[in-house]
């Protein structure tokens, strides 16, 4: 879960952060990853392997600060109003991604939890192509004792359409001995057009129920085509790839054929209303499900406890026949983890809305650059 930094207030305060985010892994590497393969096989003390895996996740924390602070010096020069955020990664995506079935939608997952390489990750998000190619330069010309391998998504694209630059810092590599040696954290470098591609991704996951960051190849397939076919045209858009007039009619009439399909932006339009709505206080349900009718100009909602997810699929049928009404079936602790991770802009869909309206209505596209 990201978290949004701010300006260091003092060297004690620094320095104590320092001190706090030292936590040692108690374990070897050999053990964490055997913790790894008995939760992803289902057998063993599953408590225990869960445990070990929680303190590895948890001895991230320090090189992770040391990786950020590294990028945050170069984005500054870049940007000095670029966005710059770490996470480390939740427990049940870590278990999410070992149990897996695959990662790549071909090979079957076999992937150690010592070999991921975003337990702790860093984001930063520049305003544009050309701030994102030069800070992507500044860090190669680094001098630091932690080595670096880039995974370059501009250049070759995930199949789901996710553009970025990942920088994968091994720590203190080029030391001969160190406690936080050969930790890996990984740094994701975006424009905020690709950021925004990406979070309205991660709203649709969350209210949708689907997996189409995690776990695409398992997804709703015209989900995925429809966020693909957006990346191509704000690739476009950004310079990053030259589309031709016939390559974006292309584009622009399967966009709108999967648009129909899914209801895709009027969804995306309810989503906004839902979590700008102020008379939608659901900040004192601990748990359960919520299903949520967007009817013309009013918001119905109510409330089911964890041992009613039979009533709530039912009403959430009933919600689905009302061809008037958008309807969202929403866990609460999903609820909550999203506002929390995307606080005011970020989960405000109307820009990715108006990305789309723009590829799909205007004669712009079929103008040469």
């Amino acid at each position: 879960m990201p978290l949004l930094e701010l300006p260091d207030e003092g060297n004690n305060m620094a320095n104590a952060q320092y001190e706090k985010g030292k936590i040692v892994l108690e374990h070897s590497k050999n053990q964490v990853k055997k913790a790894g393969e008995c939760i992803r096989k289902g057998n063993g003390d599953i408590e225990k392997a869960i445990e070990i895996i929680q303190q590895y996740r948890a001895a991230h924390l320090y090189p992770l600060m040391i990786i950020k602070n590294l990028v945050s010096k170069h984005a500054q020069k870049i940007n000095k109003n670029a966005l710059i955020a770490r996470r480390l990664k939740r427990l049940p995506t870590i278990i999410d991604k070992l149990r897996r079935k695959t990662l790549d939608g071909v090979t079957p997952n076999s992937i150690a939890v010592t070999r991921m390489s975003d337990i702790g990750g860093c984001r930063v998000i520049v305003e544009n192509r050309l701030q994102l190619l030069l800070l992507d330069s500044s860090l190669d010309k680094s001098r630091t004792t932690h080595k670096s391998k880039v995974k370059d998504y501009i250049k070759h694209p995930k199949p789901t359409g996710y553009r970025g630059i990942h920088r994968i810092y091994s720590c203190y590599d080029k030391d001969e001995a160190h406690q936080w040696k050969g930790f890996d954290i990984e740094v994701q470098l975006r424009t905020k057009l690709q950021h925004l591609w990406a979070t309205t991704i991660e709203v649709v996951d969350l209210c949708e129920g689907r997996t189409l960051k995690t776990n695409p190849f398992e997804s709703n397939h015209s989900w995925v085509d429809f966020f693909r076919l957006m990346s191509e045209f704000i690739a476009d858009e950004e310079e990053f790839i030259s589309l031709t007039p016939q390559e974006k009619n292309k584009i622009k009439t399967r966009l709108i054929s999967l648009n129909d399909k899914l209801n895709a932006i009027e969804k995306l339009r309810s989503f906004n209303r839902l979590f700008s709505d102020k008379d939608l206080d659901l900040s004192k349900i601990k748990g359960g499900y919520v299903i949520i009718a967007l009817k013309g100009n009013k918001i119905y909602y109510k409330v089911y406890t964890t041992l009613q997810k039979h009533l709530a699929i039912e009403a959430y049928s009933v919600v689905e026949k009302d061809e008037d009404a958008n309807g969202l079936f929403v866990e609460m602790d999903d609820l909550r983890k999203l506002s929390y991770a995307y606080p005011n802009y970020l989960i405000d869909t109307r820009f990715f809305i108006d990305k789309y309206e723009l590829y799909t209505s205007t004669k712009y596209w079929e103008k040469h650059r």
